[in-house]
């Protein structure tokens, strides 16, 4: 299981996962933002159709937003840049996390 964002990073990473593991056991899960470039969100499945690997998109929109509102009054200035960048990957995480110990996400 890993992240796919459309990214040269990513794509590398899934490269390599395919190399090593092979396409059917491989899973990539694109988590779209307001921050992500459009070009990025056709990138990642057009990477993950050309690996063969399975490929699911989730928005994470919403808890992220969460957060950032949740904070807002302590670091207003600081919460469209770093702050922002780093719930945004925190949540990315977690849900990444909750997929992968899902045995439902591998019916």
């Amino acid at each position: 299981m890993l992240g796919l964002s459309g990214g040269i990073d990513s794509a590398l990473v899934a490269a390599i996962a395919v190399d090593a593991l092979g396409a059917q056991r491989v899973h990539c899960v694109m988590l779209p933002s307001t921050t992500r470039r459009r070009k990025a969100c056709s990138d990642a499945p057009a990477c993950a159709q050309a690996l063969g690997m399975r490929y699911d998109k989730i928005a994470d929109r919403a808890d992220r937003s969460t957060a950032s509102w949740s904070l807002k009054d302590l670091s207003p200035a600081r919460m469209r840049d770093i702050t922002e960048e780093n719930l945004q990957s925190r949540v990315r995480g977690t849900i990444l996390m909750a997929i992968r110990t899902s045995s439902a996400a591998w019916s």
